[in-house]
């Protein structure tokens, strides 16, 4: 199971970078047009804002699986090893247990915005798509933390 996570967010990370190349893109073309011809491209705002939802949930989950998040290992560090682990697993079920909430609440704004059929400003392109991406990302994201909270559980019950 934890193979085919860490397979899943490389690949969302890959997707996230390519999202990432995209706006890059149109900001340079936009403001390329702007410069030479006098003239901006439609929604370059509203695409940008939608994209960059998506470089951000697709990337959380990758960022998991390589420790890239904030530790606070500095006081952790002076207690016995089981006690460490012990400790990794307590914010380890937390942060869990926040991500999922997190993924419910997203999940439910996408539904909102789905029933409201709210859309973007200028392109009139629909908002729930994207908030639904978030949310699998979120997800994603919260069930690398869960297989690595157990990992470390097992090593408390071991030691």
């Amino acid at each position: 199971m934890m193979a085919k996570l860490h397979k899943l967010s490389e690949w969302l990370e890959k997707v996230s970078g390519l999202i990432l190349l995209i706006i890059m893109v149109i900001v340079v073309l936009n403001v390329l047009a702007r410069a030479l011809f006098d003239v901006a491209i439609n929604g370059t705002y509203d695409y940008v804002g939608l994209l960059s939802s998506l470089v951000i949930g697709f990337a959380l989950a990758n960022c998991a699986v390589h420790n890239g998040h904030i530790s606070i290992d500095y006081f952790i560090k002076k207690f016995p090893v089981k006690v460490q682990l012990s400790i990794d697993v307590l914010i380890g079920l937390l942060s869990f247990l926040f991500l999922l909430i997190a993924t419910w609440q997203i999940a439910e704004y996408g539904y909102t915005i789905y029933v409201t059929g709210r859309k973007t400003p200028s392109v009139m392109i629909a908002y729930y798509p994207f908030v639904f991406l978030v949310a699998i990302g979120v997800l994603i994201f919260a069930l690398i933390v869960l297989m690595q909270t157990l990992d470390k559980f097992r090593k408390v019950i071991q030691k």
